[in-house]
């Protein structure tokens, strides 16, 4: 199992509870969880390229990839809460010039309207004529909504210290 737990504003996208939200994702059958996690790399890859393709001020692809009330905890900045501020977030952060992701760790899973990812990835970019490089750790939670569409519910990357 994987608990999600945290204070309420943080996981209440997820369950419902009184001073703290909480569910576990139970382990799926093995054919099962190989699906949930092709698909949760289907999603995170769909991210990425996103993420690369983006025109530098321009967020807001990025931002239709979260839920209206999505929350990301950011790599490079802090809380970011509502596609709104997650679209600023991205604004800035897609003008780093070459700025590309590639996953260096990942396990998945999930159980059919929630999906999750947890590992490391890299993110890239060049500045004053150096290629940077940051390594940080991710995970990503995706809750499908009634048409079965699935976007980010929550998203945490930190630097990896």
């Amino acid at each position: 199992y994987l608990i999600l737990c945290g204070p309420k504003d943080l996981c209440d996208l997820i369950t419902c509870g009184e001073n703290f939200a909480a569910t576990a994702l139970a382990a799926a059958p093995a054919a099962s969880a190989n699906a949930y996690s092709d698909n949760a790399k289907d999603l995170f890859t769909t991210w990425a390229q996103t993420l690369s393709s983006s025109e530098c001020g321009e967020g807001s692809d990025m931002g239709d990839l979260y839920r209206p009330g999505g929350v990301l905890l950011a790599t490079f900045d802090p809380i970011v809460r509502g596609r709104t501020n997650i679209v600023e977030y991205f604004d800035d952060l897609t003008c780093f010039d070459d700025l590309g992701v590639e996953l260096d760790t990942w396990r998945a899973g999930g159980n059919g309207r929630l999906l999750w990812a947890t590992g490391m990835y890299t993110f890239s970019w060049t500045e004053d004529g150096e290629v940077v490089e940051v390594s940080a750790r991710y995970t990503y939670v995706w809750k499908a909504n009634r048409s079965g569409t699935y976007r980010i519910a929550t998203h945490h990357s930190s630097v990896a210290p």
